[in-house]
């Protein structure tokens, strides 16, 4: 009879063990994001005001001005977020596509996978950059002028 309870407590505690760890895994599945939930992306752009003032920020305004850079070349630095519902992240492979390659290049920044890149604007124009993850997409607008007679340029990103 001894015995008997032996074995049955035992069984009870295994499957209480059982039970304990199957609602763990549960509760893990429930709160960590899938794939399948990206709802949305989020196009940060880096911004250096120098040492003084901080050093570099990342900031996501509806419309990114680069000042004026000398030459007809400029770059700026980006990076995308994969977003759930809940404004949590989500791991992403970004693809980035410009309407005009020959005026916008995109490169990624190591050690990223697209996710960090340097966006070069070759020549002053408009160009759409369409950013895209797991069928969400966000879509970019590139403006460049030349001012200065061509010495300088500038470069607002619109999202």
């Amino acid at each position: 009879m001894i015995a008997n309870r032996r074995s049955c407590r035992r069984a009870v505690a295994i499957s209480l063990s059982v039970l304990g760890l199957a609602l763990l895994s549960a509760a893990l599945q429930a709160t960590e994001p899938d794939a399948n939930s990206l709802k949305t992306l989020k196009v940060l752009f880096k911004f250096d005001p120098g040492p003084t003032y901080g050093g570099v920020r990342w900031v996501s305004p509806r419309t990114f001005n680069t000042g004026l850079q000398g030459g007809t070349e400029v770059t700026v630095e980006a990076k995308v977020e994969g977003l759930d519902g809940n404004s949590r992240r989500v791991a992403i492979s970004p693809t980035w596509t410009a309407a005009d390659p020959a005026m916008v290049v995109v490169s990624p920044l190591p050690p990223s996978v697209g996710d960090h890149v340097q966006i070069a604007v070759k020549h002053a124009g408009e160009c759409k950059l369409t950013v895209a993850a797991l069928g969400v997409s966000k879509e970019l607008l590139i403006k460049a002028t030349w001012v200065a007679n061509g010495k300088a340029t500038h470069v607002e990103v619109s999202q």
